[in-house]
């Protein structure tokens, strides 16, 4: 499919030391239109118009056969047999052309180009960096290598933390075979915190103030909602499958029940937290 394009103004027409080679290509098509295709096939006859040749046919007729090709395009209401150039091609009428900003591209790729590839091997468009920018750019990679090296140190550091409680849990901890009241879990294990006070069944600093997070100190360890009723995030219906609520077909208020699974992730966030059971505390 053939494409019109119109290559916008450049700043200035002026050859200039920092310019690199597409600013010098696309000044010599600025404001011109011409025929292209996605595969980089350019119609002959608009870059010669542009180029300024007085005989397009006898440019074309001196490109060598791999530069130029035939296809068909659909202009003025009807298909057409038309010359096309390669970039190649296009490269080869630019240096032929006696247009002054083809010559100032000849110039660019006589004077600057080919004689880096021969001096160096390549071609490096990228501007020279001053002794400063090099220092600068030394500088920010150490700040990052520092910052990256402090984060692997700091995540090692939480793995070692958390180590020994992943231990401590596999070697002591094992969950019932189904879900058991909260109360009951607490009354298994005999949860002790650092200071030696025994996590209670009831009353202030127990079991069920601890799983609403309102424990000071605990607070971020928090399953269960005020009405004793696991939150969605957490329940078997909804969450994590931690807890799941039993209904009566009484008048009784429904409970809370902890799953094996639940019991596994509370024992681990109490020993996370320095609370463990006293069996292990050789109480």
């Amino acid at each position: 499919m053939i494409n019109e394009i119109i290559i916008t103004e450049t700043q200035n027409n002026r050859y200039t030391q920092n310019e690199n080679f597409s600013d010098c290509l696309i000044s010599i098509f600025e404001g011109e239109e011409f025929g292209y295709f996605s595969d980089g096939v350019f119609v002959a006859n608009d870059a010669c118009k542009i180029l300024e040749y007085a005989d397009p046919d006898q440019a074309i007729r001196k490109l060598d056969n791999d530069e130029k090709l035939i296809r068909t395009i659909y202009r003025s209401g009807q298909n057409r047999q038309m010359w096309c150039i390669t970039e190649s091609g296009l490269y080869s009428l630019i240096l032929r052309s006696r247009k002054a900003k083809a010559k100032r591209l000849k110039k660019f790729v006589t004077s600057k180009i080919l004689p880096e590839i021969r001096a160096t091997g390549s071609y490096n468009s990228a501007p020279q960096l001053t002794t400063k920018e090099i220092l600068q750019i030394a500088l920010r990679a150490e700040e990052e290598r520092e910052t990256l090296l402090q984060l692997t140190t700091q995540q090692n550091q939480v793995i070692q933390e958390l180590k020994p409680v992943a231990e401590f849990v596999e070697s002591t901890f094992k969950a019932s075979k189904t879900s058991i009241y909260i109360g009951e879990f607490a009354k298994i294990h005999g949860f002790i915190y650092p200071t030696g006070q025994k996590v209670s069944y009831k009353g202030k600093n127990g079991i069920f103030e601890l799983l609403r997070g309102e424990v000071e100190g605990y607070r971020h360890i928090k399953y269960l909602a005020w009405n004793n009723v696991a939150l969605a995030k957490y329940d078997s219906n909804h969450g994590n499958g931690y807890f799941e609520v039993k209904e009566y077909e009484e008048s009784f208020a429904p409970s809370s029940r902890i799953t094996p699974k639940g019991q596994a992730a509370v024992f681990k966030k109490f020993a996370e937290n320095g609370i463990h059971p006293e069996s292990s505390l050789g109480v």
